[in-house]
């Protein structure tokens, strides 16, 4: 049968402390690069959205110069006068009230039209026509306002429906970076755990190869393990003289290597209890038996030592013959 070599216990351990080191080392790096991906995310959605607020006033900048620009083409063209630059300030209102303002300005000069095309009946039919013409594109042009100011804030609700949208993206993204970081983190803690699974079923399945071999070693040479009856332990009472509770203790029996014949004596015997127990009490028998023998003994060697002076004074009276009997009767 091979033998086989028992490994030393500090080795064994010195083995596991190094890995445990190499994976400790192992995990500290992941880490590591871990944390600087997610600073890395972090910092890209920082410029994005420092970008994002710069392209977004930039795009206000040229709305509000090409609207502007556009007044100031139509007030040349039309020759209406000329308004006030309104305030820099955010958004739709101060658009708003330049449309407004220009609305009530082409209104105010339509009616002027009306007035001057009523009271100057005197001019000929081609100024009339081209005041008339004038008055239908005034109209068109008041029309045109009002519909450019409701697409103006209807583009501008839209506009700010679009920033919502980018900062709930931006959120969105972030969130995202959070859960891939904490989803990597949980993958690092499985395969830990995994490595650590692996090694115990390892370790069972080297266990029970070595119980295996325990098992046929004791088959072998006729062997019984004695104790596994009583793993869960058995009551007994205290003995010790100055406890005064005599409450039952469990106490829990080793298990022991024994023969064939030393497992059957055991099971015949009355006594219970642990292994020590039991052959301190074959002990105190043993004793005892021994004593008996030894008071046979005796005993015997008493009734031989009778017997032999019984039979030495029966020869005696043989060899003195009738004067003897004639001597005892005299």
């Amino acid at each position: 049968m091979p033998i086989v070599k028992k490994v030393p216990d500090w080795m064994e351990n010195a083995g596991n402390i190094g890995s445990r080191r190499r994976e400790g080392k192992k995990y500290a790096v992941e880490d590591e690069a871990l944390d600087r991906i997610a600073k890395e995310a972090e910092a890209r959605l920082a410029q994005r959205r420092a970008a994002r607020a710069e392209a977004r006033e930039l795009r206000l900048r040229e709305l509000e110069k090409l609207q502007q620009d556009q007044e100031n083409d139509e007030e040349k063209q039309f020759g209406t006068p000329t308004y006030p630059e309104p305030s820099p300030r955010s958004g739709v209102t101060g658009r708003t009230s330049v449309r407004t303002a220009g609305i009530n300005s082409t209104g105010q000069y339509s009616r002027r039209s009306s007035e001057d095309s009523t009271t100057d009946e005197s001019l000929p039919a081609n100024v009339r026509e081209m005041r008339a013409e004038l008055k239908e594109l005034d109209e068109k042009f008041r029309k045109a306002m009002i519909t450019n100011a409701q697409l103006d804030n209807e583009k501008a609700t839209l506009t700010y429906e679009v920033e919502l949208m980018k900062d709930k993206y931006t959120e969105l993204e972030e969130t995202h970076t959070q859960l891939t970081k904490e989803h990597r983190k949980k993958c690092t803690e499985y395969e830990q755990l995994r490595k650590v699974s692996t090694k115990l079923q390892e370790e069972v399945k080297a266990l029970r190869s070595l119980l295996q071999e325990r098992d046929q070693l004791i088959q072998e040479y006729g062997l019984v393990v004695v104790g596994e009856d009583e793993e869960n332990g058995e009551e007994v009472e205290s003995e010790k003289e100055d406890v005064d509770d005599l409450s039952p203790r469990k106490i829990f029996v080793k298990k022991a290597l024994i023969s064939q014949e030393a497992a059957e004596l055991l099971a015949k015997g009355a006594a219970k209890g642990s292994l020590d127990v039991r052959l301190k009490k074959f002990g105190e028998e043993k004793n005892d038996l021994e004593d008996q023998v030894r008071r046979l003994k005796l005993e015997l060697e008493e009734e031989q030592n009778k017997n032999r002076r019984r039979e030495n004074g029966l020869d005696y009276e043989k060899q003195s013959g009738p004067a003897g009997c004639s001597v005892h009767t005299l």
